[in-house]
């Protein structure tokens, strides 16, 4: 089990050290012409034919007929999703560190709150520390499939793969391939190597 004090600093150190611009997911409604379809429709049911030669229904239908053609070659734009840059009172981008700073306890959590965070103890030379890794929620999202399965691709994985490279010495696929007294004992040959160099 990790100890919560030791994941308490390394969320404090990771977030008074980001200096990268706070983002925000935004949704974007898309649109398409349905109504203004419908509406021409319901004006073509309108006009009646009573009293019209044929020729003189067909004049007064055409203009509605093409503006409804008109409409339906038009692109239908989908809903999409945005990020754009969260910012202070004067207009100015701001920074996680500098909203962290800022924050009293309430407000950190609040933070927090809109990150997906992972820690678990690695245990190097006997010596067992919490390693964290954090990314905020709409990086995650943005990367995760609807099944909810990770694609390898996204920030949180990357992160997690990156930390083991570097814990290991090794690249992510031998070293994922590896259980963790076999990457001990990697590291325990390779320190050995270092000292008789």
């Amino acid at each position: 089990m990790v100890r919560l004090d030791a994941v308490d600093a390394a969320v404090d150190e990771s977030m008074s050290s980001d200096h990268r611009t706070i983002m925000k997911r935004v949704f974007v409604p898309g649109h398409n012409h349905a109504a203004e379809i419908a509406d021409v429709d319901f004006r073509i049911s309108q006009v009646s034919p009573e009293g019209l030669s044929r020729e003189e229904w067909l004049v007064k239908l055409q203009p509605l007929w093409d503006e409804k053609d008109a409409y339906a070659e038009m692109e239908d734009v989908p809903d999409d999703w945005t990020t754009e840059a969260v910012t202070d009172s004067n207009g100015n981008p701001m920074t996680y560190a500098a909203k962290w700073t800022a924050s009293d306890f309430a407000g950190k959590r609040e933070m927090l709150k809109e990150w997906k965070i992972n820690a678990w103890n690695v245990v190097i030379d006997g010596k067992r520390s919490a390693s964290v890794v954090m990314v905020p929620r709409w990086e995650a999202w943005d990367a995760e499939p609807a099944n909810g399965q990770a694609t390898g691709t996204d920030p949180l994985t990357q992160e997690l793969r990156q930390e083991l490279e570097r814990i290991s010495g090794l690249p992510y696929e031998q070293a994922s391939a590896m259980t963790s007294e076999e990457i001990k004992a990697h590291l325990q040959q390779q320190q050995g190597l270092g000292e008789a160099l």
